[in-house]
């Protein structure tokens, strides 16, 4: 069977957008996956800058904190100073 060079570009270009849309769903799929266990409280806020918070032994530190405007952000810049250098 012959296919000319128009047909077979037209192939592969349909080809490309199904691999393409596959690649999209696939990835929004594992998003979803993933965030399915972030909890949004009710009366959201965000904080912006690097902040630590003491979880047991452990200092826990993020760029981006989303909290309960009622309850506060228990993260500082001064739990950071807790951070053992390397």
């Amino acid at each position: 069977m012959m296919v000319d060079l128009q047909t077979m570009c037209v192939i592969i270009a349909v080809h490309y957008k199904v691999n393409n849309d596959m690649k999209t769903f696939a990835t929004l799929i594992l998003a979803s996956i993933l965030l399915v266990g972030c909890a949004v409280p009710k009366n959201p806020s965000l904080a912006w800058g690097k902040k630590c918070t003491v979880n047991g032994n452990q200092v826990v530190w993020s760029h981006l904190w989303i909290f309960d405007k009622d309850k506060g952000l228990d993260a500082t810049k001064e739990n950071c100073k807790l951070i053992q250098d390397k």
